[in-house]
């Protein structure tokens, strides 16, 4: 057994799965890697970004429990921030993904155990910056990749700041009368 960080990368046949791959293993880590054929899915169950996330970290879980260390990456997009026309079910997927996670991290922590979201970039550069967060020491939990993520992000809090404000008087007078009691 080495001591060697061992990543776990899903849909590694293509795209940013390749990417993430190729800069793991020249940062000297050593990797799994996994791809699947997703048309048959996609054509009997529809886009589903929710399970597939869910089941793979669900399966990882007892080997890093057990180690008592990790890091679960999981990549997504703006989607799981801001929903957009058109794209629903899609960003009902990635919400669930977001809000999983965030509730996920939690529970893991006192087992040595951290996530990190992750959304967009170009591929070659997002899988060196993600080696690089990787190994530091706490690695953001949530991490906007690309200038269009950071906008995007940004945007979104002002819009949560505004509307938790807009109505502050009549939100904060709904407590239930025997709250007190």
């Amino acid at each position: 057994m080495t001591n060697k960080t061992v990543w776990f990368v899903t849909g590694a046949g293509r795209g940013m799965g390749v990417d993430i791959v190729k800069a793991a293993l020249a940062a000297g880590h050593a990797v799994v890697a996994t791809g699947r054929n997703t048309e048959a899915a996609t054509k009997a169950l529809g886009s589903a970004s929710l399970f597939g996330p869910v089941n793979v970290t669900r399966a990882v879980l007892p080997v890093l429990r057990a180690q008592r260390s990790g890091l679960i990456v999981t990549i997504s997009s703006t989607g799981d921030i801001a929903g957009q026309a058109f794209v629903s079910a899609y960003s009902a997927a990635k919400f669930g993904v977001e809000g999983w996670m965030e509730s996920l991290a939690p529970e893991i922590a006192p087992f040595g155990i951290r996530t990190m979201l992750v959304q967009g970039g170009d591929p070659a550069k997002l899988a060196r910056a993600l080696v690089q967060l990787a190994g530091q020491a706490e690695p953001p939990r949530r991490w906007p990749a690309g200038a269009d993520a950071v906008e995007t992000f940004e945007k979104k809090a002002r819009e949560l700041l505004d509307q938790a404000g807009a109505h502050r008087t009549l939100s904060s007078s709904l407590a239930h009368d025997d709250a007190g009691k």
